[in-house]
């Protein structure tokens, strides 16, 4: 396989595509259905492992930004990529809720890495289960509780060890994440929307032991009370720098819908 199609089917989401001759109402029905048909009418708990990986790596709710800088691999000079995931976002936290329910195999299996947990015993695995453990030990975790006060968007390095897509491996706790404070950012980190709105970056988490990456927070709610975003705000945009580079990256508002509901 080329490079560039390596790089083009590994990290970019592919574009649908329609006939020239339909409206653009009959395209955003299409749209809107198609993802209904993925997620809308399947519970979490029995989303699959092509669910799974599709809702974290290729999904509206997800966002690629290829930095400027690169890894070393030992035959080829590759761009850093840094995903970005609306944390607060109920499919992405479902999703997350879904590798804890299957365990470490699944999340090598597309690449995530799995939380570090603590030592479960046989008999509470059995009578509880890894998720139902997770949810009652951690109910004020950011996967089982969201959160109504803040915009969570995550970031995490995706590198390349080889050419095929499986080959892409995240890894959270990376230097570039891990020097990364609050002073710097606050200065160079933006969630803006093409109204006009705006809001500081109020928190930054270095990344932990959850396997979720680097996590920035953004208010709901403007100084005036109003909700930061709105379906007229129709992209919103993230702006960060990460190792020097600028990180840039947008999402598209109308196919953020969930269960019938805008998720951010």
């Amino acid at each position: 396989m080329s490079l560039s199609r390596f790089v083009s089917s590994s990290l970019i989401p592919p574009r649908r595509r329609f006939p020239i001759c339909l409206s653009p109402l009959i395209v955003f029905a299409l749209v809107a259905v198609s993802i209904a048909q993925v997620w809308d009418h399947i519970p979490f708990k029995q989303w699959s492992d092509e669910n799974v990986s599709k809702i974290l790596t290729d999904s509206p709710w997800v966002s690629v930004s290829l930095a400027g800088y690169g890894t070393k691999h030992p035959k080829v000079h590759l761009p850093l990529c840094v995903r970005i995931r609306l944390l607060t976002a109920a499919p992405v936290r479902e999703a997350y809720l879904r590798i804890i329910d299957r365990g470490p195999v699944l999340a090598q299996h597309i690449g995530i890495e799995f939380p570090l947990e603590k030592e479960i015993s046989l008999n509470d695995l059995m009578n509880r289960g890894r998720l139902q453990r997770f949810i009652e030990d951690n109910p004020d975790d950011i996967r089982t509780k969201g959160s109504d006060k803040f915009i969570v968007l995550s970031a995490i390095e995706a590198r390349s060890y080889g050419f095929e897509s499986f080959d892409w491996k995240e890894e959270s706790r990376t230097d570039l994440l891990m020097d990364l404070q609050l002073p710097d950012l606050a200065r160079v980190t933006s969630l803006s929307t093409k109204t006009g709105k705006k809001p500081h970056l109020v928190r930054y988490e270095q990344p932990g032991l959850d396997s979720l990456g680097a996590k920035f927070y953004f208010p709901r709610l403007l100084s005036d009370g109003r909700p930061f975003v709105t379906l007229r705000d129709k992209e919103p945009r993230f702006e960060t720098k990460i190792g020097g580079k600028k990180i840039k990256v947008k999402f598209d508002l109308k196919k953020l819908v969930y269960l019938g509901r805008l998720q951010i």
